[in-house]
């Protein structure tokens, strides 16, 4: 019942205590996740930004941001060319256009798409090796899938495990990828630092860290 928005007095209230507690490294262990590999990617600091609100250096940073939307292609290519399918999480409707730009043979799903149900059929069974999703961080379950790309940053707790789509067991299924951005920027560099510590504190978990070029 760990909850960031201070609820969880309510639900002991109303559920009971913890009673058994277990987490993803020992999930990991005894077989009933696949293990994934982490891979950290560092974004330069290219702009600068003083005063301006949340919202504004979010566009500017994730959503707009020419260099880092080239390193989130880069990754799905480098997945998606070893025949591995792969999700990739934002959170703007206009953040996955954008990424379309660099990413054509992918496809975009949003709650307004028409045709969000077959797309995800054709994930699951392999006929596209890219979906591009704002709906993602919560109820999806894709065994076969390889890998996440979470293209989004943001620093809920809880959405950074439960964004982790493609730790389930599959038939033929050995490893699991996940890549992260790590942010520079005002607001953004906070919630990074706050993923890659999340990350770090399993210790099955695989981390890699390097640049984005």
């Amino acid at each position: 019942p760990y909850r960031e928005d201070n609820t969880n007095l309510l639900l002991e209230g109303l559920l009971g205590p913890i009673i058994y507690e277990i987490n993803y490294s020992t999930l990991i262990d005894e077989g009933f996740l696949v293990r994934p590999t982490i891979h950290l990617i560092k974004i330069p600091q290219t702009m600068q930004f003083d005063a301006e609100p949340y919202a504004t250096i979010y566009k500017k940073a994730i959503i707009e941001n020419e260099l880092r939307n080239k390193a989130i292609a880069k990754a799905v290519h480098g997945i998606t060319s070893t025949g591995r399918s792969c999700l990739v999480l934002v959170s703007k409707v206009t953040h996955g256009k954008e990424l379309l730009k660099y990413l054509p043979f992918a496809k975009l799903s949003y709650s307004k798409s028409k045709d969000r149900q077959s797309l995800w059929h054709q994930l699951r069974v392999k006929q596209i090796k890219c979906l591009i999703t704002t709906l993602g961080d919560e109820g999806v379950d894709i065994p076969s899938l390889d890998a996440t790309v979470i293209a989004a940053g943001g620093e809920s707790a809880i959405k950074v495990f439960q964004r982790m789509r493609c730790m389930t067991p599959y038939q033929g299924k050995t490893a699991a990828i996940v890549v992260d951005f790590l942010d520079p920027y005002k607001y953004l560099k906070g919630h990074s630092k706050k993923r890659a510590k999340l990350y770090r504190s399993e210790a099955s978990f695989r981390i890699t860290l390097k640049d984005a070029k």
